[in-house]
C-alpha cells in the first residue's frame, strides 16, 4: 500500500499557487512540490493529486490519498460518474479532471479520504508546508524526506 498526502495553496485566490505531496511506502517517506504560477487553490489541490499519481510507477499497489480538499475528494469518489455521463458539460477544470481520472484508471486501486486541515495530521501538515513554500517559489523535486 502507498499512502499519499496532498495539498494545494494559493497566495490570494486566484494568486500564485503551489502544490505539495508527501508519500509513504516501504517504510520510506518522500516529498515533492511545485509552483504552478497564477492559479486557484482548487487547481493547486488537483495538481498535487495528479503529480502524486504520476510519480507512483507501481500500478499494482493500493493507493490511499489523503486530502483536505472536499472538492478533490468528492470529485474523484462521488461526482466523476455524473460528470462523465454529461460529458463534463459545465464542469469547472474539466480538462484537468479528465487527466486526473486517466491517471487514477492506470492504478489497481485508488481510494481518496478527506482529512481536516491544520489539525495536527502529520502527513497533511507536511503537504501543507510544501504547498505553501512552493507557492512562494520554494520547490522540492521528488526526494527522500
Amino acid at each position: 500500500m502507498i499512502t499519499i498526502y496532498t495539498d494545494g495553496a494559493a497566495k490570494g485566490n486566484p494568486g500564485i499557487a503551489g502544490w505539495g505531496v508527501f508519500i509513504q511506502f516501504d517504510k520510506k517517506e518522500y516529498i515533492m512540490s511545485g509552483n504552478i504560477g497564477h492559479s486557484t487553490n482548487n487547481i493547486a489541490e488537483m495538481s498535487a493529486v495528479l503529480e502524486a499519481l504520476k510519480k507512483v510507477t507501481d500500478k499494482k499497489r493500493i493507493i490511499k490519498i489523503h486530502t483536505d480538499s472536499t472538492y478533490v475528494q468528492k470529485g474523484i469518489t462521488e461526482w466523476r460518474k455524473g460528470w462523465e455521463r454529461k460529458a463534463f458539460k459545465g464542469v469547472k477544470n474539466s480538462e484537468l479532471w479528465k487527466t486526473i481520472f486517466t491517471e487514477v484508471d492506470k492504478h489497481k486501486s485508488v481510494e481518496v479520504f478527506h482529512v481536516k486541515a491544520h489539525n495536527g495530521n502529520y502527513g497533511n501538515e507536511i503537504a501543507d508546508e510544501l504547498a505553501s513554500d512552493a507557492a512562494m517559489g520554494i520547490e522540492v523535486k521528488f526526494r527522500l524526506k
